[in-house]
């Protein structure tokens, strides 16, 4: 793979680890599965078609076995991908989905109007549990594998939810709706794809009003902040929407609500430039998290725990926007530290906000290295967010275009970041 890679006129960055993950199953970026092709004398096609193959039974595997094998805080456990997923269970849950109509290969034929049938607790059960099991799969899983399985599903939510005259059962799918539409915001967010970012979420604003829960209200508010911080670059926009979720949550909500908010806060003001105002939301979800001993778990919509890591990571995000390096890089070096080594989106755009951040302190190697990093995860997962994010970075770099750093930076990005939309 590496002499693949230089013939190319670029270097791999391959190890005796990856092309282990690589036989256990683990999908190659594109740039690798073109070198492994190579180095293996097989046609690219063939691998390529053999990677799609792979990556969609992984995929409908994970969302079988998410069901069933969830350890704490809603996270598929640690070696259940495969072996916990017995035929017996394979049986259920196939059975689950045929009942609630879940297999996607049926989707397209879905008519338009409502069924007669009345939507069993079952079905709604099913349904549900399919859009969390969907939104676990977003962060690792690239968008067009999975856009038209959520698409899919947010038809099928939608037409149970015409089906239904019961007020509580109305609810139920509506949130499963809303969570649906938000993850398809996502997804559209990881293409740039900017005209169908909005119309999801206005989708899940719509749904999540119609759950008449507050928490979702608030959750979709808070997604539709953060894409206006970080993918338009809107302050005003980002603070307006943030301040919508605050006060919809209550005084007495779950300290993870509470957390939540004050860090997504703290990076809208960021984004409108005003500091003091960020310092406020950043010691407000410091607080918040010391009433609870710096730990708030996981709970449904909040997705992710909230801890002094995860605070660590917006408040550098807002750093970064304030441009203030020396407190930027550390607090993204702790969050990258909590997320782990796993290539996952988030993890891309913190390397990203990183290399960003040396930029800042004039440090060009650190910010090719951890520029590259962010890079060779966006393209692996198809994460266009990720890339732009990298492209900007590299706008910031051009002041020292000519270094050797960046040079060799330029080798490894420059054609796919050139291909993203403007």
């Amino acid at each position: 793979m590496h002499t693949a890679a230089r013939d190319e006129g670029t270097h791999s960055g391959a190890t005796r680890q990856a092309v282990l993950g690589y036989e256990r199953g683990r999908i190659p970026h594109p740039d690798a599965l073109r070198w492994l092709a190579a180095a293996l004398g097989l046609p690219l096609d063939e691998v390529a078609a053999a990677a799609r193959r792979q990556r969609r039974y992984r995929l409908e595997l994970r969302l079988l076995a998410s069901t069933d094998t969830l350890g704490p805080h809603g996270k598929p456990q640690c070696g259940t991908l495969d072996e916990a997923v017995e035929r017996r269970e394979l049986l259920v849950l196939f059975g689950r989905a045929a009942t609630a109509g879940l297999f996607t290969t049926t989707l397209g034929r879905l008519p338009a109007l409502a069924s007669t049938t009345p939507v069993d607790g079952e079905a709604i059960e099913a349904a549900t549990t399919v859009s969390r099991g969907y939104r676990q799969l977003w962060l690792t899983t690239p968008p067009e594998d999975l856009r038209e399985l959520v698409l899919g599903h947010l038809r099928l939510v939608s037409r149970l939810l015409l089906s239904t005259t019961s007020e509580k059962d109305q609810a139920r799918l509506a949130a499963a709706a809303c969570d649906t539409a938000l993850l398809a915001a996502w997804l559209a967010e990881d293409s740039w794809d900017l005209g169908a970012v909005q119309r999801y979420h206005q989708e899940a604003r719509a749904y999540a009003e119609r759950s008449q829960d507050n928490h979702l209200q608030a959750h979709v508010a808070c997604s539709m902040s953060e894409w206006a911080a970080w993918g338009t670059g809107s302050g005003a926009e980002a603070v307006r929407l943030v301040q919508q979720a605050k006060h919809l949550v209550p005084r007495n909500a779950p300290s993870a609500a509470h957390a939540y908010i004050a860090a997504h806060e703290a990076t809208a003001y960021a984004t409108a430039h005003d500091e003091p105002a960020t310092s406020i939301a950043l010691i407000r979800a410091e607080k918040v998290l010391d009433d609870t001993n710096g730990q708030s778990g996981a709970m449904w919509p909040w997705v992710h725990p909230m801890n002094s890591k995860e605070i660590s990571r917006y408040q550098g995000f807002a750093s970064v926007s304030l441009k203030l390096p020396a407190m930027a890089v550390p607090a993204l070096t702790d969050g990258l530290a909590y997320l782990g080594p796993a290539p996952t989106k988030r993890r891309a755009y913190t390397l990203g906000k990183l290399a960003e951040a040396y930029v800042q302190t004039g440090d060009v190697e650190q910010a090719c290295d951890f520029g590259a990093q962010a890079f060779s995860i966006g393209s692996q997962l198809g994460d266009t967010f990720s890339l732009m994010a990298v492209r900007n970075l590299r706008v910031q770099l051009m002041p020292v275009e000519t270094t050797q750093a960046v040079r060799a930076f330029d080798e490894r990005v420059a054609s796919t970041l050139l291909a993203l939309p403007r």
